[in-house]
């Protein structure tokens, strides 16, 4: 029988860093709370600069959405059979087709992760974000989608 893929080696040890990161972060709420600001910034423009300011218990909102997130992502990854693929899926190519796809899914929470903690960590410390954030961000995000894509087209027409 073989593996399931969303439990390979590379997605165990993406999924157990994001898990790690996500929970250092609700800790870093709690431990840090009463040194938090009463008032912190709760927008930013694409250049990182703050916008908005809120009070401190809108780190709540940040942290609620980023669990809601990523959970989702992890209840999708949960279930290959039901991700639109960029390729048809076959009997020869399943395993090929989940196992990137399940990376890609790992991946991109691991970068989602990561984006959320930076958003925390400064909304905490009541400081503004690297101007080159956004681009950061949105590269990493479309870019590693796109590394998959391209890896599972090219991966599937050598199988073919």
């Amino acid at each position: 029988m073989k593996k399931n893929p969303i439990e390979s080696k590379y997605c165990r040890v993406i999924n157990t860093i994001s898990i790690l990161l996500l929970i250092g972060s609700l800790l870093f709420v709690i431990v840090y709370w009463l040194r938090i600001p009463d008032q912190i910034p709760s927008h930013y423009d694409e250049f990182g600069n703050i916008t908005s300011w809120s009070g401190k218990l809108t780190i709540f909102v940040l942290l609620f959405l980023y669990i809601l997130v990523y959970s989702i992502i992890s209840f999708v990854g949960r279930y290959p059979d039901i991700w639109n693929t960029a390729v048809k899926v076959t009997a020869r190519n399943k395993n090929f087709v989940y196992l990137t796809l399940a990376r890609m899914i790992a991946t991109t929470k691991l970068l989602m992760v990561c984006i959320f903690t930076y958003l925390i960590v400064n909304m905490a410390l009541a400081r503004e974000l690297s101007p080159l954030f956004t681009l950061i961000s949105l590269g990493s995000i479309f870019g590693g989608t796109l590394f998959f894509i391209l890896w599972l087209v090219i991966g599937n027409r050598r199988l073919n």
